[in-house]
């Protein structure tokens, strides 16, 4: 009897053994369940990760389940701080102030470009967001077929170094990449100047830091003002605007307007303020034409003869320039049709004080003592007969009529002026 209860003691003991060792072979072949990954009650050393997604030392110390991590992970990388591939304009000009002249900063942005200025050999582009506008320089090397071809109008992605040159800031070119292909408007408003009078823009030429060569650029402005003149010879890519105070010469890449039959009318402009070999203009941007007439006045002009020009000159390695109130003056010149009769090919029609006067430039140094008549430069003789000069070329004939400055030719040496045609008369 003792022996079969032993017998029986120990079947049951073995059915013991048999029954825990399938309890722990099951747990461990069990896997967690949602609820306790979340509680954290299962912990791994040797958690795999996917390969697009990084694991922070917030998210292996989080409790949360691994969904919440990735979605957590991607709600802070949208609101992170902004790189610098992301600030503003605006924002890089302020980290622009604390440079010195020796200082550069490696910066990025995103912008338009609207304009190339030539400076010297350099190339400015010219990009604006909706916080601002900077010029990046391009040395003339550097401006390649890639550069040339790049659409106005369009978003780039630009990188180089800011720095402070002749007291302006700007970007050294490094990398300019397309962000769009196709051009868009855009909206002046948003960054410009309103300058009231055309004075208001000289005021802020005066505030250009100039180069050796008397060249820089300033702001972008708007402002008013009627249409006086035109270079027809260049497609109305130039054009002379008075406000009855002053006057401005408008320069843009393209047609302007209609030359002749937009005389008189009253054009709102926007452009950048410049400075090129001393004198002022601004490079256009934006332009639309009034619907208001303006009655000319021509009361505050100064009476000179053609010789009164040549006080001044720009030459290379010898400068004597006019002033910028100068330039912004209403002239009524008085004298006699004259020519440059060394050239052969073709009239180049001036004013000069006396007549039969001759406007060669041959053993001049400095500057001829008349001037030379813009739109009626390079005239063909085919075209001659149709010059309104022309009926008073070589006769003695004082004549007069009111006009701007405009640049001093230094291949020519002699001052060009905007004659306003319809003030001619004889004097």
């Amino acid at each position: 009897m003792k022996k079969r209860k032993i017998i029986i003691l120990g079947f049951l003991f073995l059915m013991v053994l048999v029954s825990c060792k399938n309890n722990i072979s099951n747990s461990n072949n069990t896997k967690p369940t949602g609820s306790e990954i979340s509680s954290g009650s299962v912990t791994s050393s040797k958690t795999s990760t996917p390969s697009n997604y990084t694991t922070t030392k917030s998210e292996t110390t989080s409790s949360k389940s691994t969904s919440s991590n990735i979605s957590s992970k991607t709600n802070s990388s949208s609101s992170s701080i902004p790189s610098k591939d992301q600030m503003m304009i605006a924002s890089i000009k302020e980290l622009g102030k604390e440079l010195d002249d020796n200082s550069t900063l490696e910066v990025s942005f995103d912008g338009m470009y609207v304009k190339l200025i030539t400076d010297n050999t350099d190339k400015l582009m010219l990009f604006v967001d909706d916080s601002s506008y900077i010029n990046v320089r391009v040395s003339n090397s550097a401006f390649n077929d890639y550069l040339k071809n790049r659409y106005l109008n369009c978003y780039y992605k630009v990188k180089g170094l800011l720095s402070r040159k002749n007291n302006q800031l700007e970007v050294a070119y490094e990398l300019i990449t397309n962000i769009t292909s196709s051009p868009e408007d855009y909206d002046y408003t948003l960054i410009t100047k309103d300058c009231n009078t055309i004075l208001d823009v000289y005021n802020d030429i005066d505030n250009i830091s100039l180069s050796e060569k008397k060249n820089g650029v300033g702001s972008i402005v708007t402002f008013n003002g009627v249409l006086m003149s035109t270079d027809r010879s260049d497609a109305n890519k130039k054009a002379v605007l008075y406000d009855n105070d002053h006057l401005i010469t408008v320069i843009s890449d393209k047609k302007i307007c209609d030359g002749k039959l937009d005389l008189g009318k009253e054009l709102k402009i926007t452009g950048i303020t410049s400075v090129k070999n001393g004198a002022p203009a601004v490079l256009l941007l934006d332009m639309s034409i009034e619907t208001k007439k303006i009655e000319i006045n021509y009361q505050n002009a100064l009476e000179v003869n053609p010789s009164y020009f040549s006080k001044w000159y720009h030459l290379s390695d010898n400068m004597k320039d006019p002033s910028y109130s100068d330039y912004a003056k209403l002239y009524l010149v008085s004298g006699y049709v004259s020519a440059d009769e060394s050239r052969k090919s073709a009239y180049y029609f001036g004013i000069s004080d006396k007549y039969n006067d001759n406007l060669s430039d041959i053993g001049i140094k400095t500057v001829i003592k008349g001037v030379y008549l813009m739109n009626h430069l390079n005239v063909k003789e085919d075209n001659v007969l149709s010059d309104i000069f022309y009926n008073y070329y070589g006769e003695d004939i004082k004549i007069s009529l009111y006009c701007s400055l405009y640049q001093f030719d230094s291949q020519n040496h002699g001052w060009k002026i905007f004659p306003f045609e319809t003030t001619l008369k004889e004097a």
